[in-house]
């Protein structure tokens, strides 16, 4: 028996967009094609599906998802927020564990995807724009404060909620915000959570960067002195022999000097 015998699956060939799931065809297909281990169905029911619950109101909280590049990061949070908004998903999840407990949540939500790339805006004010935008979309007219003009913005977030739950009473809102770390490292930031600008390649390729990033250098002439004080005067070897030239010497009467 071979291992393509034993193992079926629908091989996943392109980069997974956090906003692919915003169209129903292929959210199905996301969640068609997420395979869901035992272990990840543990973590599923018990620590991730448990903040998104809305029949009993408690102190909520929200999920970092930490992971290397391709490691299925955007597929997860495309599959839980493609069920949270349509709840007939629910049927095509691959794990019956999984399947029960989403139960819970399934089509309770209005979803809000962001995905932040390399870009000036402070992250209040991008989230905030953000959340305005979709709240119109959703029919629900409502517009954030400057930053100049609150000095705390729990009070702009609790009104703007207020004003979604008196058109959609029995729904919530879950935002789903996507860092494209790879791109900030990319153009040359220490940290993903730095905004990169064109002056960093030019501090960073630098002989004593400040951000501690620099290019390996590849001289084009490269130039080595003798005698130099961390090379030793003569070799190492067990013994030196010092020999002496033996040279002829012809007899000449020029100026009474022999010749050599």
């Amino acid at each position: 028996m071979l291992y393509k015998d034993l193992v079926h699956f629908t091989p996943i060939e392109t980069i997974i967009q956090l906003r692919d799931s915003e169209n129903e065809q292929t959210a199905k297909n996301l969640v068609e094609t997420y395979v869901i281990s035992d272990t990840m169905a543990n973590k599923l029911v018990d620590v991730a599906i448990p903040q998104l619950q809305l029949d009993n109101p408690q102190d909520n909280k929200g999920i970092l998802v930490v992971g290397n590049y391709g490691t299925g990061k955007s597929h997860l949070m495309s599959v839980i927020s493609a069920v949270a908004e349509r709840s007939d998903l629910k049927e095509f999840l691959t794990n019956p564990k999984v399947k029960d407990a989403s139960s819970s949540f399934a089509g309770k939500f209005k979803v809000l995807r962001v995905e932040i790339g390399s870009v000036t805006g402070s992250l209040r004010d991008i989230l905030l724009a953000e959340l305005e935008t979709a709240l119109k979309t959703w029919g629900v007219s409502f517009t954030f404060p400057s930053a100049e003009q609150v000095t705390n913005n729990k009070v702009a977030l609790i009104q703007a909620v207020d004003a979604f739950r008196e058109k959609y009473p029995d729904q919530g809102i879950l935002r789903l915000f996507q860092l494209k770390e790879k791109l900030a490292l990319s153009l040359g930031c220490s940290d993903f959570q730095q905004t990169p600008h064109r002056h960093d390649m030019v501090l960073d390729i630098s002989s004593n960067p400040p951000d501690c990033i620099g290019y390996q250098p590849y001289p084009s002439i490269r130039v080595e002195f003798s005698n130099r004080h961390h090379q030793p005067d003569i070799t190492l070897l067990d013994k030196v022999y010092h020999l002496e030239s033996i040279m002829p010497v012809f007899s000449g009467d020029l100026h009474h000097k022999t010749q050599i």
